[in-house]
């Protein structure tokens, strides 16, 4: 099945798409999964639409006006195209379901377009550092997106939204709760004042390290009947939650670990090959298969300064004595 090429502002008002991203087990559900496997820009955008979507769905802001009647112009537009099934009929049910989703869609309009958005997304094996509106400073890991407005005043919080993995020094300010910073992300939100931290959401779990400072964990649960946990994090510690479990652990781990990417090296503590193989899949796009289990549960010890593909993989064959096979996108380690 082929699926069609959309962009955040078509995913975020669609329908099909709405319904899956509020229930995963949707009759489309198919399709979607489809769509996110088929390449990584479509991935990307499709993590950026959900986070909208899910925003959207919990929206306390009201358009105005003129926005109303921009958006309802656009929905006639669209109702224009359903008019006529087969048999030429006007297609009434099709036209109920837009008019149901007018609220949903007038949010979607003022989400998206009332504020200009700075917006950069990262390769396979590129690091890029940004300053912020504020002088606060990141560093986005590769296969990875962040937004923000161009412009933070003295009113706003200072917000950020990740797909990815970035690390965060963010500058200090007067202890009000307008200008906390805040990172959002699809299954917590990080909300500092002024600190160094690691957010990471390319796994299955999000993952947050601690390096400098105090932190607050708000976790997001998709349930209406439970009550989101919030709490903080003091330095050295680790923050893991994933929203399918619907549990978070919080460790105390080495920090260097997690953050040593974004000054060009890997930090290995009793690191498995089954964390060095995400490393690589996220980092540089390449699928990683081991033709024995048994070697997930190998630990590494030390690290590696500037690690390109080819001197990480020099190293693991050294160090375990294994043998590494390329083919196209997909690397196979075998010993």
């Amino acid at each position: 099945m082929r699926t069609e090429n959309y962009n955040i502002d078509d995913l975020v008002v669609n329908e099909s798409f709405i319904e899956w991203v509020l229930d995963p087990e949707s009759d489309d559900s198919g399709y979607w999964e489809q769509y996110l496997s088929e390449d990584i820009n479509k991935s990307l955008h499709v993590k950026k639409a959900r986070s909208l979507v899910i925003q959207l769905n919990n929206a306390k802001e009201t358009p105005t006006e003129n926005q109303k009647e921009k958006i309802l112009g656009n929905i006639h537009s669209q109702i224009s195209q359903e008019k006529a099934d087969k048999s030429g009929v006007i297609n009434w049910a099709m036209i109920s379901k837009i008019a149901a989703m007018f609220v949903f869609v007038i949010s979607a309009y003022f989400l998206i377009d009332t504020n200009d958005k700075n917006e950069y997304t990262t390769g396979y094996n590129e690091i890029q550092t940004l300053d912020l509106p504020d002088g606060s400073q990141v560093v986005l890991n590769s296969n990875s997106s962040i937004e923000y407005a161009s412009n933070w005043d003295e009113s706003t919080e200072r917000e950020v939204w990740l797909e990815g993995e970035a690390y965060f020094k963010v500058r200090k300010t007067k202890v009000t709760d307008s200008k906390k910073f805040v990172v959002y992300t699809d299954d917590l939100n990080v909300k500092v004042l002024g600190t160094q931290f690691n957010v990471n959401t390319h796994e299955e779990n999000t993952a947050v390290v601690l390096e400098e400072g105090k932190v607050d964990i708000e976790i997001k649960l998709n349930s209406t009947d439970e009550i989101n946990p919030n709490f903080s994090m003091t330095p050295g510690q680790k923050t893991s939650f994933s929203d399918s479990a619907t549990e978070y652990e919080v460790s105390d781990v080495n920090t260097s670990v997690y953050t040593s990417w974004k000054d060009g090296t890997i930090v290995f503590d009793g690191t498995p090959l089954s964390d060095l193989k995400n490393i690589i899949e996220n980092n540089y796009g390449y699928q990683v298969v081991f033709e024995s289990e048994n070697l997930l549960s190998k630990k590494l010890d030390g690290k590696i300064d500037n690690p390109n593909l080819e001197k990480l993989l020099s190293s693991l064959e050294t160090i375990f004595n294994l043998q590494i096979e390329k083919k196209g996108k997909q690397l196979i380690i075998k010993e």
